[in-house]
């Protein structure tokens, strides 16, 4: 039971919005009949009397035997409505229309609080507008939004509202004004110049917001067809399309925008020597491959100048090698080292401490292939060996050079190894010269830069030292021959560690020994 009576009153409650549905919609009904126009909308005489008055109208004052023009203007409809009649002779009491349909109109006396079915205002004939000749829809609205149907004559402020049937937008709006209808934009100040959304006071347009563009009627706004693109939109015929900037391509989407890898795409790119390159976004730079640095407009190899014992480089046909300090070369083995070299006779020699002996000691210092130790004053310097004066180095020319010497041959010679000239094996006539042999060979010939070697007087002592050697072996095997003739003669044996034979122990001599032995006893010659 409890159930029922819920149903019933969500029916009741139901019924009774539809019918407040109905009277709001109803109450936004008008029509107009030359000039006079009746307005359906539940209101008390003093509202009547206002709306009637902002719609730039009065409240009608009417005859009663007037019936033909209410029959006219009231065709079709019930109910009371405001007028603006002579005083009913009651303060609490205001004029007004009574009518029924299929009878006449007759004048009534309500009370002035009442809400009766509407109000009928009269317009002066000159601010009435006629009805649009178009072939469009047209909706007519008031200025207080009553929708004005089945009229011939608008009243002044009315909007006209054209749209075709299957469009979401407007053709466009008009304005009645003096018995004109002004097209949209008009002022801004009169209702917002007929825009949907903004208007422009400055130059009497519509305007819409962000990502929205004006509609082709000049009131409307819809979505901008270039909105969704993330660079750039153009129109293509009847349509928008959106683009890219330089260095993008469009996406599947047709919205977006991805960048291009040049790089990939053309590997041409960037072919000078050291070069890589490098994309960027919409672009793409050349640039000098890791380890490399840009100079003048060329990659040049600066990363072996980090690992130089001396810190130093120099550039040599733009690359870079590792530099050393005066007195000190690159060395052959290792390009990131430095060793020490000498270009003049004599030089400073390079000494290790030690604190067992004195810092002079020549034992603690050493000097560059092809220069030898001497102390000068305390001094421990390197001067260089001129191989050329201390023994016979080249067969036929021999030139000294700080730190090495170089050898030359004469017309018609070679130069071999180890200094050596041997015939030219091949004689032929030079070209224009009539001329059988060669020319000479000269010092910068290739490969004639021979390394230093010993002084004649160390290799003297070892020539010495072997001769010692010989005639120690030859009276010994003398003497083991004579003793065992001995032996033979007296038929006994003997040990060779008889009394009377002396034993000569031989002592392994090296050139390192005859080095000192000679280099003590020859006398010093200063340069």
């Amino acid at each position: 039971m409890e159930s029922v009576n819920r149903g019933a009153a969500a029916l009741v409650f139901c019924a009774l919005l539809l019918c407040w549905l109905q009277e709001g919609a109803a109450s936004l009904r008008a029509r107009c009949v030359q000039g006079h126009c009746w307005f359906q909308s539940l209101e008390n005489f003093d509202d009547a009397k206002t709306e009637c008055e902002n719609q730039m109208g009065t409240l009608l004052v009417f005859k009663c035997e007037e019936s033909a023009l209410m029959t006219s203007l009231l065709s079709g409809v019930n109910g009371r409505f405001w007028l603006r009649n002579a005083d009913p002779g009651e303060a609490s009491r205001c004029s007004a229309v009574s009518v029924r349909k299929g009878q006449n109109a007759t004048c009534v006396s309500e009370p002035c609080q009442d809400r009766l079915d509407g109000f009928l205002c009269q317009f002066a004939p000159g601010d009435t507008c006629g009805v649009l000749q178009t072939d469009a829809q047209v909706t007519y609205n008031t200025s207080q939004g009553f929708t004005v149907e089945d009229s011939l004559s608008l009243p002044h402020g009315t909007i006209a509202t054209l749209k075709r049937d299957g469009t979401d937008f407007p053709d466009s709006k008009h304005l009645c004004i003096s018995k004109q209808w002004i097209p949209a934009p008009w002022n801004c100040e009169v209702f917002g110049g007929g825009c949907e959304l903004g208007c422009n006071s400055t130059s009497t347009a519509c305007t819409c917001p962000a990502n929205h563009t004006i509609h082709s009627n000049r009131i409307s706004c819809i979505p901008h067809p270039c909105a969704a693109c993330t660079q750039g939109c153009e129109r293509q015929g009847d349509r928008y399309a959106c683009t890219c900037e330089k260095g993008f391509r469009l996406e599947l989407d047709d919205k977006s925008c991805v960048d291009i890898n040049e790089c990939q795409e053309e590997p041409s790119l960037c072919a000078n020597e050291g070069e890589e390159c490098q994309n960027t976004l919409g672009s793409y730079k050349c640039g000098c491959m890791i380890g490399l640095e840009e100079e003048d407009g060329v990659c040049v190899n600066v990363s072996i100048c980090m690992l130089c014992e001396h810190l130093q480089c120099e550039k040599v046909n733009w690359v870079y090698q590792c530099a050393c300090r005066e007195g000190f070369r690159v060395s052959p083995t290792d390009p990131t080292m430095c060793e020490k070299h000498c270009s003049t006779r004599d030089c400073e020699a390079e000494c290790i401490p030690n604190t067992e002996q004195e810092a002079t000691s020549a034992e603690q210092c050493y000097c560059p292939e092809g220069y030898i130790t001497d102390t000068r004053n305390g001094t421990v310097v390197c001067t260089d060996i001129n191989e050329c004066e201390q023994q016979k180095m080249c067969d036929h020319h021999c030139e000294n050079l700080f730190g090495g010497y170089r050898c030359s041959c004469n017309d018609g010679f070679e130069l071999q190894d180890h200094g050596s000239c041997v015939p030219l094996d091949v004689t032929y006539t030079e070209l224009g010269s009539g001329s059988d042999f060669p020319p000479l060979a000269t010092s910068d010939t290739p490969g004639s830069l021979q390394p230093a070697s010993l002084p004649s007087y160390i290799k003297a002592g070892s020539v010495l030292g072997i001769s010692v050697f010989l005639v120690l072996c030859v009276v010994l095997l003398g003497c083991l021959a004579r003793n065992m003739m001995k032996q033979c003669r007296t038929f006994n044996i003997y040990s060779f560690k008889h009394p009377d034979i002396d034993i000569f122990y031989l002592q392994q001599v090296t050139a390192e020994t005859y080095k000192r032995l000679s280099f003590d006893k020859q006398p010093r010659n200063d340069p």
